[in-house]
């Protein structure tokens, strides 16, 4: 690609989408790759309670452990991102957190250790904060998410920066209620498919009621648009695909959506494999096609009699 004439990219998309705040994409020490993997993690900034696991974050692109542990590092280093250990009521480590923010936090570069980054393993179930706490802290104020977050002081951030085995990544967002979570559903639904009717409304909530997280069905939504189907009939023909297949969570959907496209391409391989062995086998047949025709039409003596002719002719 020449970037020196006047190429230049055109977005074909309407706001709102994921939004990145402008001060991560003026940090000129940022990378592309860094940029990357917070705009993943804000993909789903406007929901709330969601909470992105570093399993789940690595599944999204085929880009390296290594790949990610250095950018949460960049991330860490210009103070966007910050690390916290989670303790259960006894005292003892249960993973880490990280906090997104949307401008620089005081965070003194010289106290991170720099080490090298190991790779993700298993991955643990998701911290709540404590009752009556967000986890922006309790007034959700931005001074206070660097003070204090939920219930995580800001004196227990870890030195040591590398993805470990209990690493949690989570967006700082207030936890939501199931009311809220109903009326993020309405209003996102709405900004991007159309007007719901109420019984279609109550559809669609039975199936948080059954366990599935909003998140997924906000990717429905986003799968409808996507295909240019924008009606409720068809974000129920995703959704109940996605039960039938066990999905309820954003990261089974992911390894379902991955196995999906795993499954297709080897599908397609297979087909031209064999389209090829066919038309290998078209050609050969072909090829003497026009010999045999050639002698079906003479009868056995007069085929004698022209082989005869022919040595002949040939041994004169």
């Amino acid at each position: 690609m020449n970037f020196n004439n006047e190429t230049y990219f055109h977005i074909n998309f309407d706001d709102p989408f994921t939004r990145v705040p402008n001060t991560i994409l003026d940090n000129e020490n940022l990378s592309y790759s860094a940029v990357g993997v917070v705009t993943q993690m804000l993909r789903f900034q406007r929901s709330g309670s969601h909470k992105v696991y570093a399993k789940s974050l690595i599944s999204y692109r085929k880009d390296s452990k290594t790949k990610v542990s250095n950018a949460l590092k960049e991330l860490m280093q210009e103070g966007f991102v910050i690390r916290t250990q989670i303790r259960d009521e006894k005292g003892q480590m249960k993973g880490y957190r990280y906090d997104i923010f949307d401008t620089p936090q005081n965070v003194n570069s010289e106290s991170v250790e720099m080490t090298e980054s190991q790779p993700c393993a298993v991955f643990p179930t998701p911290v709540k904060p404590e009752a009556g706490k967000t986890e922006v802290g309790e007034t959700g104020s931005r001074q206070n998410r660097g003070r204090e977050i939920g219930n995580i002081k800001e004196n227990s951030i870890k030195k040591k920066i590398g993805l470990k085995e209990n690493d949690v990544i989570t967006t700082v967002i207030a936890e939501q209620s199931e009311k809220n979570k109903t009326v993020y559903i309405k209003k996102y639904y709405e900004s991007y498919i159309g007007v719901i009717t109420p019984n279609n409304f109550l559809q669609l909530l039975t199936y948080l009621d059954n366990g599935m997280e909003a998140d997924v069905i906000i990717r429905a939504v986003d799968e409808a648009v996507g295909s240019g189907v924008k009606n409720y009939k068809y974000v129920k023909t995703i959704l109940n695909n996605w039960i039938e297949a066990g999905v309820k969570t954003v990261l089974e959907l992911t390894e379902y959506q991955n196995e999906f496209e795993r499954k297709k391409k080897s599908k397609q391989e297979k087909k031209q494999s064999n389209n090829k062995a066919v038309n290998t086998h078209n050609v050969n047949k072909n090829k003497f096609a026009n010999f045999n025709q050639t002698f079906t039409q003479y009868e056995e003596k007069e085929l004698d009699e022209i082989i005869k002719k022919s040595q002949k002719e040939k041994f004169k």
